[in-house]
């Protein structure tokens, strides 16, 4: 069959222009990519990240290349461009729009990529793979100058590099340097991208000569990068590590308070990833109950099972890791910020690893009706609050409660802190409910149900697809 680079109702030609379901979705996505464009975020930490560029210019302009202590705690990935367009003469408010322009780029062509890498294995797959993208709080982090949404893009790309079949040369070099600039994106990525890595080899088909100059090169990149990572913390610390970060307040101090965060980090109603990104969170469950159904014994399933095991272990050591963090959220955000990187490239790995087993699974819920509308239109339904966020910003403090950011300074008093924040993290009230009354406002109320129109027609085109 013909291939396609990208999803048909995605492509703007003359053919698809006369089918009146592609109008309406090129249409939306017209309208969405205007919307975010128009509504850019400005973040408060990118203001701060930003007068830490003109602290490092300062030292370098003064010839001081350590304990440079203007530069501030953030990591390279954004600060490195932000101090070449600040160095070029850019304004603070031009480098604030050219961080969220790069957001908005990477929400983008990580929808590219999904479809892409998915489509080497199965259509329907494919566009749920789109679907689960555009259901996700990640939406709201496309029109952002926070980084969470590049750094998804660029680690997602790297997983889409080691498992989409490339010539062996390009696999190479574009494997090594996306996992170069992965690594910039937080000071504590290495480890969890050599999971990714590791996923990769294991589900990419490769041989051995191959999978050993893979490695090489990974491994002469990570060492590139922790060069890097050292580097810009002795310019700004005068020691090879981030002294900011590892400053003991900053750690929550007991082992419950790190299991309540670490559930909260998925299960909290004021950002928890089953609120704020349910089709993403179905994924395990529909995985672990369609691999079990296709495995003639338990050691089979065991067997196909690695995949799954693998990044449920990466994503539970990140959330513990983040639990164990003073703002394990991402201070007030909006959902688990700091997790968002890893989760479209878990959802990547997961739909093309058992992409055989769900094109069944979809074949088969596909034939009931019933069951499958009543299905999409609950998992709609409860990722209505992401659509309706886009143009209702103010309603994030009501909906987290402030996590932190309404909270006693933590070096003030650490136990009205941690109650603070757990009294957000589990709320009496659940403000994401608040999203659900749109009616008041005209412009939320039509532009939510316009997109909850947009991902039912997906699902419609999800359920009458065919395989080529």
């Amino acid at each position: 069959s013909k291939r396609e680079p990208f999803p048909a109702f995605l492509l703007y030609n003359r053919e698809m222009l006369r089918k009146p379901l592609h109008r309406f979705f090129g249409l939306f996505l017209l309208g969405l990519t205007i919307h975010l464009i128009a509504r850019r975020g400005l973040e408060g930490d990118t203001h701060v990240m930003l007068d830490n560029v003109q602290g490092a210019l300062a030292c370098v302009r003064e010839g001081q290349w350590s304990n440079c202590s203007e530069a501030g705690q953030f990591g390279l990935f954004q600060f490195l461009p932000a101090f070449l367009l600040t160095a070029l003469g850019l304004s603070k408010s031009a480098v604030m729009h050219v961080l969220a322009y790069l957001s908005f780029s990477g929400f983008f062509l990580s929808l590219y990529l999904m479809y892409r890498g998915l489509r080497v294995r199965s259509r329907s797959v494919a566009i749920l793979g789109l679907f689960v993208l555009l259901s996700g709080y990640d939406l709201w982090y496309a029109n952002s100058s926070f980084a969470e949404m590049g750094s998804a893009f660029f680690i997602l790309a790297l997983a889409f590099v080691l498992v989409v079949p490339f010539p062996a040369g390009k696999k190479i070099l574009l494997s090594s340097l996306l996992l170069f600039v992965s690594a910039l994106t937080k000071e504590t990525a290495l480890p969890f991208l050599w999971v990714i890595v590791g996923l990769g080899l294991w589900v990419g088909k490769h041989s051995m000569r191959e999978k050993g100059l893979l490695l090489l090169c990974a491994t002469l990149s990570s060492v590139l990068a922790i060069a890097a990572i050292v580097g810009f913390n002795y310019f700004r610390f005068g020691k090879p590590y981030n002294l900011l970060y590892l400053d003991p307040a900053f750690i929550v101090p007991t082992l419950s308070l790190q299991v309540s965060l670490f559930f909260g980090l998925w299960f909290s109603p004021s950002g928890g990833v089953a609120f704020f990104w349910p089709s993403f969170f179905l994924l395990f469950p529909v995985t672990l109950w369609l691999i079990r159904r296709n495995s003639r014994n338990f050691r089979n399933c065991l067997k196909n099972g690695i995949v799954l095991a693998g990044i449920g272990a990466l994503l539970a050591l990140l959330s513990f890791g983040f639990a164990r963090w003073w703002s394990p959220f991402g201070w007030a955000a909006w959902g688990p910020r700091l997790l968002l990187p890893w989760l479209p490239v878990s959802a990547f790995l997961l739909l093309f690893t058992y992409a055989d087993e769900f094109q069944a699974g979809l074949a088969r819920l596909g034939q009931n009706a019933g069951r499958f509308w009543i299905a999409g239109t609950l998992i709609v339904a409860a990722s209505f609050p992401q659509f309706a966020i886009l143009t209702n910003r103010p309603m994030i403090a009501k909906v987290i409660e402030g996590h932190a950011a309404v909270c006693a300074d933590i070096h003030e008093n650490i136990g009205i802190y941690y109650d603070c924040l757990l009294a957000a993290v589990w709320p009496k009230r659940w403000g994401i409910l608040e999203l659900y009354r749109i009616w008041p406002r005209p412009e939320l109320f039509i532009t939510s149900l316009l997109y909850s129109a947009f991902l039912l027609l997906m699902l419609q085109a999800l359920r009458t697809t065919r395989e080529s």
